[in-house]
């Protein structure tokens, strides 16, 4: 299966005669480009890596060290490639053997050997961008196809540099037979990327649009017309830098608050105190300081109070050594937690080993409590007590082994799916089904395989594949997406819909249903964008992001424009599916408990009308989730659903149960309450990383799997009961 795999990926690729490379637009030294004008450079001004100070030294050491007026030529546009805002790829900044040349495409390289093989070159103290120690090329590669061999890109599906700046060959058309989905143009601008599109959970026809400079918009929910200015951070917009992460309160409504990823490139990174390397993400920790970081992301919790936005709390500090891989998106999950994404650090090929690392944030996925205050030690948060690595230095940690994890998503009828986008190095772009406690593998893996520069040194038994992946002849970087729960299109209900920064936008869907296994091939998978304005081919640019509000309409956030998937008929297609309208809770929908009951013949009906009856509520708010017969026991995962605004809260009726299971267990008139351990390893709870394999029901608790002395565990959005021990959170 593997190898037919492969070889399908390998005729798709060979099917697409573009020479692509693997992520977006960043310089050589892993910033983004910038408007500058280049008086030598000059195949570079305007958007450029290069300072005026930066060009003036090219042309000072170029015209010192080649006297040769053909050389002379080529080696001017080679040294001015560190330049192009693809500089990064050009010159395989992020491979495992990065040049100050560089790689040259075939045909350019054959017309520079035969223009400077013999040319004499005199390059001044450590300027010199080759890695000869002769006067000329020839002396050390006397031929064409040595000199070619050793400055050629990585694959041909790497950037390489054609004597001319580097130009991303357009996007193909989708596959014939591919499914047109609708778009309408919600608003445009001509400022900074637009990365992110919150709902606040108020049902007041706004959304909160957040960009990469640092701006924060009230739009219009239905016509994307702009209402005013939120709030503005001092974010550090640079490359893959900037107000990367927004999300609001699942209560904003009442309490005002709103959450920021942003990337600070003030001096405030001279000022991140640490305890040691760890604490610096893998970078110098020295006199309780952290030494030479390139910025720091921080996270904030902010609060509107009395049409005034306050910082009310800064949470946390994640240090950067480099400038990429910043991650960086927010959400809550529908256990009441805010999830956090955080790239790998940066560079290539992860240097500081971060994403493997325990006792580091980068290259993870961390989860905290902001609601309650039993904060961690020296801390200014919480962490829900079933995080699975609570020995960490980090304990907020949730998930590792991932690169750069932008965009992720639960899904609002199986909050179990939890699915996060990570942009790839080498060959694959990923999507993952994160668990908690989950290692996804980089850098020793990337997608389904090894990487090229640590997988066949390091296996990771516990490696957990994504569920899907893509080659780089699908396109550069993958963007999470959402299962598309909205009503304007029913066939696309169900459907993951995803991106990739080139443009691309794609679907996956799983099958068999509660598998957890998504289909995805990309000559049957790739949407064929129609806008309303008519029913011709639209394109949307680069794509920044996607983004989804509380109907479940889902927003394709590209180059200056964003859109909405809108009902096909706008775009004179026909869907005749139906699909329920969705509404995403703005509160925590439930609170989930354990109880091992004594006998087996426990039927769902006798629970429910147990549990009601103790706790005076109706039927309807209890669920059965799952029962497993063991050892003569029935072990029951359940739910108590959220009520009206003016009913008992469900974390307060667990509360409550816990006591009655506590003091007067009879009075559920069950069989018997037995308090006896529990191996709760043998439930198959999908949100484990231990049982994926075995999961399959997609309604499964999220919380994972403890080991209690008692015969009841409760799991809550804001607290734990354990019998016996009586532990609140």
């Amino acid at each position: 299966l593997n190898k037919m795999r492969t070889l399908l990926l390998f005729l798709l690729s060979a099917s697409i005669l573009i020479a692509l490379v693997h992520s977006h637009p960043i310089c050589f030294d892993l910033a983004g480009a910038i408007s500058q004008s280049n008086a030598y450079c000059t195949d570079y001004n305007g958007l450029s890596c290069c300072t005026p100070s930066q060009d003036a030294d090219i042309k000072a050491a170029v015209q010192s060290a080649v006297k040769d007026a053909t050389c002379l030529s080529f080696i001017t546009k080679t040294s001015c490639a560190i330049c192009d805002p693809w500089g990064a790829h050009l010159f395989g900044v992020e491979d495992e053997n990065p040049s100050h040349f560089p790689q040259l495409c075939p045909d350019y390289c054959t017309s520079f050997y035969q223009a400077c093989a013999n040319a004499v070159m005199t390059w001044p103290q450590g300027k010199n961008p080759f890695d000869i120690q002769t006067s000329t090329i020839a002396a050390t590669y006397s031929t064409r196809a040595s000199f070619c061999e050793r400055y050629k890109p990585l694959t041909n599906l790497t950037a390489c540099y054609s004597g001319k700046k580097y130009e991303l060959p357009p996007t193909p058309p989708p596959p014939a037979g591919s499914d047109t989905i609708c778009l309408e143009r919600l608003t445009e601008w001509d400022t900074s990327n637009l990365l992110k599109l919150a709902d606040p959970h108020d049902e007041s026809g706004r959304l909160f649009a957040a960009f990469q400079n640092g701006t924060i918009n009230i739009l219009d929910q239905d016509t994307g017309a702009f209402i005013s200015r939120l709030f503005t951070v001092p974010a550090h917009e640079n490359g893959e830098a900037g107000l990367l992460g927004f999300e609001c309160h699942p209560k904003f409504k009442t309490n005002g608050k709103f959450y920021l990823f942003w990337s600070d490139g003030s001096d405030y990174r001279t000022k991140i105190s640490c305890n040691d390397t760890d604490w610096c993400s893998g970078g110098t920790c020295q006199g309780g300081l952290c030494r030479n970081l390139n910025l720091v992301n921080v996270v904030q919790e902010y609060q509107i109070q009395e049409d005034t936005v306050i910082l009310a709390r800064h949470l946390m500090d994640i240090p950067k050594l480099y400038s990429n891989h910043n991650g960086g998106d927010l959400t809550f999950g529908p256990d009441g937690y805010l999830y956090i994404a955080v790239g790998d650090g940066g560079s290539g090929n992860d240097p500081q080993y971060n994403s493997q690392n325990l006792n580091r944030r980068s290259g993870k996925i961390l989860r905290i409590d902001v609601d309650s205050t039993s904060f961690v030690s020296g801390r200014n948060y919480a962490v829900p007590l079933d995080n699975p690595f609570p020995n960490s230095k980090f304990p907020e940690i949730f998930a590792l082994g991932l690169r750069n994890p932008w965009r992720m998503s639960f899904d609002y009828l199986n909050p179990s799916y939890f699915i996060v986008g990570d942009v790839g190095q080498d060959n694959f772009e990923e999507v993952n089904l994160v668990v908690r406690g989950g290692n996804y593998g980089w850098p020793d893996y990337e997608g389904f395989g090894r990487t090229r520069t640590r997988g066949n040194n390091v296996d990771i038994p516990n490696k957990i594949d994504p569920i899907l992946d893509y080659t780089h002849s699908g396109g550069l970087s993958s963007i999470g997406g959402f299962i598309y729960r909205g009503s304007k299109d029913a066939c696309q209900f169900g459907n993951y819909v995803f991106a990739d920064w080139t443009g691309r936008l794609y679907k996956s869907f799983e099958f068999p249903a509660k598998s957890g296994k998504f289909v995805f091939d990309y000559s049957v998978s790739t949407y064929n964008a129609k806008c309303v304005s008519g029913t011709n081919q639209c394109s949307v640019g680069n794509i920044q992001s996607l983004s989804q509000d509380d109907r479940g309409d889902v927003y394709i956030l590209a180059s200056g424009d964003a859109y909405r998937i809108a009902r096909p008929s706008r775009c004179g297609s026909v869907c005749n599916a139906q699909a329920p309208i969705i509404t995403r809770p703005t509160t925590v929908p439930e609170s989930r408990g354990i109880i091992t009951i004594k006998g087996t013949n426990i039927t769902n009906q006798a629970v429910i009308q147990a549990f009601a009856d103790s706790l005076n509520v109706t039927a309807s708010r209890i669920r059965i989730n799952r029962m497993n017969v063991k050892n003569g026991n029935t072990v029951i995962s359940f739910s108590i659903l959220e009520g009206s605004e003016s009913s008992t809260r469900s974390a307060d009726l667990l509360n409550e149960l816990n006591q009655i299971v506590e003091n007067d267990p009879e009075s559920l008139k069950l069989i018997a309450i037995d308090f006896d351990v529990v191996n709760l390893n043998a439930l198959p709870f999908h949100s484990d990383s231990s049982s994926l394999s075995s999961a399959s029901s997609p309604n499964s608790p999220s919380a994972a799997q403890f080991k209690a002395n008692a015969g009841v565990r409760i799991i809550t959005s804001t607290f734990l009961v354990l019998v016996a021990s009586m532990w609140v959170l």
